[in-house]
């Protein structure tokens, strides 16, 4: 699994390097220059977490990706009864890349401590 992630709003910052702008340093939370990655470095990792909003939020740190809503979603099962499904979605990347077996239920402690992590990152943005 590829660990160089870029956000759409990466862009901002990877253009003020390659025309030399000076990027503000509040916004370096948001933005992250993704040129070494442009230039061939691929030992070079933009960041460890991402977070993607849309009708819910979905969290990416390492290997894990957790979503904030049931679903459809990712690529779980969707029966159309919301209230069998876990309260979220919870996948480990590294071995079920296709998002089919959702670990909301089973692995607990990473939900609380991803949920803890998102919460962090958006208090830290306000």
């Amino acid at each position: 699994m590829d660990r160089r992630w870029i956000g759409f709003t990466d862009i901002m910052a990877t253009l003020a390097e390659i025309v030399g702008d000076d990027f503000p340093e509040a916004a370096k939370t948001d933005s992250q220059s993704f040129l070494p990655i442009i230039k061939g470095e691929t030992r070079y990792q933009v960041r460890e977490t991402l977070i993607m909003n849309h009708k819910a939020q979905a969290y990416r740190h390492k290997n894990w990706k957790l979503i904030t809503q049931k679903g459809p979603g990712g690529f779980t099962h969707w029966d159309g009864n919301p209230d069998e499904e876990p309260d979220g979605q919870l996948y480990d990347l590294a071995v079920d890349p296709s998002e089919k077996n959702n670990l909301w239920d089973v692995k607990p402690g990473m939900v609380k401590t991803l949920l803890s992590m998102l919460e962090a990152e958006k208090a830290n943005t306000k």
